[in-house]
């Protein structure tokens, strides 16, 4: 009986060893387990983190293109409006100049149409050249507004003078010549 007991005891012993030892193997086992786990989450997070950290330097050197391209296109666009602010100011000074040219050539047409009629009143009337000619036709086509040729006819006894002239030169210095001419 004692032998037995023992026996059973024994077997209760290898029993409990046995029974500690599958415990200690399914820890070892869940620990590793845990381990590799633990092993490929760090080895995931380290892949991402390289990953991550090649994509930053990528982004970076992007940006720092597009600040560079940015400030291209601003230095660009600053020079444009520059361009066209010199623009519009050398328009706006054409067009004050084509005012005042076009002022002072009305100004000076204003002046030889004036000049024109001092010219034609001065030139023989038409009725007077009749009474002197009898029938009578004359061409006076000025070059320009006033012209440098002049006519004239009067009676000296019973002689007709008449006068047909071309003055050297055209439009105003030829008006002066047949000004000159006319009060001679």
């Amino acid at each position: 009986y004692k032998r037995q007991i023992s026996r059973l005891e024994e077997e209760k012993r290898e029993l409990e060893n046995q029974k500690a030892l599958s415990q200690q193997k399914s820890l070892r086992n869940t620990l590793i387990i845990v381990c590799l786990a633990i092993a490929f989450i760090a080895l995931l997070i380290f892949r991402n983190y390289k990953i991550k950290k090649k994509d930053n330097k990528l982004l970076a050197e992007k940006n720092d293109l597009l600040f560079q391209q940015k400030e291209e296109i601003t230095n660009q666009r600053d020079e444009i409006e520059a361009q066209r602010d010199e623009i519009a100011a050398q328009r706006d000074l054409v067009t004050t100049q084509k005012e005042h040219i076009e002022h002072q050539k009305q100004a000076i047409t204003d002046s030889i149409n004036y000049a024109k009629k001092i010219q034609q009143a001065v030139l023989p009337a038409t009725d007077s050249l009749g009474s002197i000619l009898g029938e009578y036709f004359i061409l006076f086509k000025p070059n320009s507004i006033v012209a440098g040729d002049f006519y004239g006819a009067t009676r000296v006894n019973e002689c007709v003078v008449f006068t047909v002239a071309d003055c050297t030169g055209h439009g105003v210095p030829g008006a002066f010549m047949s000004m000159l001419g006319i009060s001679y």
